[in-house]
């Protein structure tokens, strides 16, 4: 079955370069509102440099949508957080702090947290806000992981996270070579994080991918 592409009149040469490899037929429309009149079939739409399938049906279109690679913006948070905890649980060079049991992760914590595995989500969620905020501080990730102190009948107020322990995950996360310290402050995801961390994004995506075909 022959493949029909459809792009708009000004695309670029990666546009002809795909449909040549897939032998495609080419239809161009003028932009979004001509997309809804084509009928129902096997359509590889191109936007700019990036491929949009819909009605998949053929494995060759499938490769041509993940020729531009994944990586963390494509796939949920949740998802990719707790894929990327299990590679650090997994991994000999990120340890358990002996404190990770009684430590609050801020004044407005009454207690510790529950999970066994909390410390490794949370460095997992502080990598990808690294990955996605080049040049965030320990300052700035106190802002995000705070939280509403309640204080009885009185008014709430709000309260930075513990950066005890943000500065911990951090300090474990350069010495796997992951994030770096940038000139100006902050950190920073290495070349080398940024693979490791857009490896484990593909694996999640496909494993998506899995799930929706059965």
């Amino acid at each position: 079955m022959s493949h029909v592409i459809v792009g708009f009149e000004i695309a670029d040469s990666s546009f002809a370069t795909a449909a040549a490899k897939l032998e495609a037929e080419i239809v161009l429309v003028h932009d979004h509102t001509g997309l809804n009149s084509l009928p129902t079939g096997n359509y590889l739409i191109h936007f700019s440099k990036f491929f949009i399938v819909r009605y998949i049906s053929d494995s060759n279109i499938k490769m041509a949508e993940e020729a531009r690679g994944i990586c963390v913006r494509d796939v949920p948070a949740p998802a990719f957080i707790l894929a990327y905890a299990e590679h650090l649980k997994n991994s000999d060079k990120f340890e358990l702090p002996v404190w990770a049991d009684t430590v609050k992760t801020g004044v407005f914590k009454e207690l510790a947290p529950y999970g066994d595995d909390w410390y490794y989500i949370r460095a997992a969620s502080i990598a990808r806000k690294v990955y996605l905020r080049p040049g965030v501080g320990v300052g700035m990730l106190q802002k995000w992981y705070g939280g509403s102190y309640r204080r009885g009948t009185r008014t709430e107020h709000f309260r930075k996270a513990n950066a005890g322990v943000i500065r911990s995950v951090l300090i474990q996360l350069e010495g796997m070579k992951v994030v770096e310290h940038v000139e100006g402050g902050g950190r920073r995801v290495t070349t080398v994080g940024q693979q490791d961390l857009d490896r484990i994004a593909g694996s999640v995506f496909r494993a998506g991918e899995e799930d929706d075909d059965e």
